[in-house]
């Protein structure tokens, strides 16, 4: 079993452990990608910042952080969703952690007055990380369009496309009355079909984005 959790509810070693092994996998620049070679020291100013957008998916039995995500707030209850996950996840279980918070925040959580907390995830993906592109859309987002120069990347001083998808609350909805009921403990290979050769074609490629 898995659980979301905020960043300010997690020891700072568990977040520190988790970040230094994306670096260590030469993932972190892939996460950050504004940064310049990014190390665990640069990034205290970010998660400063952006730290209470932050949450975590972390194993309950272990407290091994598997992945993370932030959520911005766009327009009206759409929000700007961005996310990492731990490298060496099979790629079919990378789906269903994303697909399980996507549908955790989609239609469980809810702001103080009791309405959603967001009805559309917004994804922005560079179009160069076709892991990531892949399994977005296998989470079940709707491309809708390209993005030009909406990523840059620090390392080289330039930019590249983005894909622009979107995840609706309706969607989310009928998960449950479609084949994608009981995947969300987000621990088992349920709706695993269609998967082996996505995963051989992505297999070592990061998945942030």
């Amino acid at each position: 079993m898995v659980v979301i959790k905020a960043f300010l509810a997690l020891e700072a070693d568990q977040i520190q452990t988790y970040f230094q092994t994306l670096y260590m996998h030469d993932l972190l620049k892939e996460r950050f990608m504004d940064l310049l070679d990014p190390m665990w020291a640069d990034l205290i100013p970010v998660l400063s910042r952006i730290g209470r957008m932050m949450y975590f998916v972390v194993e309950e039995d272990t407290g091994v952080i598997l992945g993370e995500f932030t959520i911005e707030p766009a327009q009206g209850k759409a929000g700007l969703i961005h996310f990492s996950l731990l490298p060496g996840i099979p790629w079919a279980r990378k789906v269903h952690l994303c697909r399980y918070c996507a549908h955790q925040v989609l239609t469980q959580w809810h702001d103080d007055r009791g309405n959603p907390f967001v009805q559309t995830l917004v994804g922005l993906t560079p179009l160069q990380n076709r892991a990531a592109c892949l399994t977005v859309l296998r989470v079940g987002y709707t491309k809708v369009g390209i993005i030009p120069h909406a990523a840059y990347f620090a390392a080289t001083g330039t930019t590249g496309d983005c894909m622009a998808s979107i995840l609706t609350k309706e969607t989310a909805d009928g998960w449950e009355r479609t084949k994608y009921a009981g995947a969300f403990d987000a621990g088992g290979h349920v709706d695993a079909e269609g998967t082996r050769d996505e995963e051989r074609s992505t297999a070592g490629q990061p998945v942030c984005c």
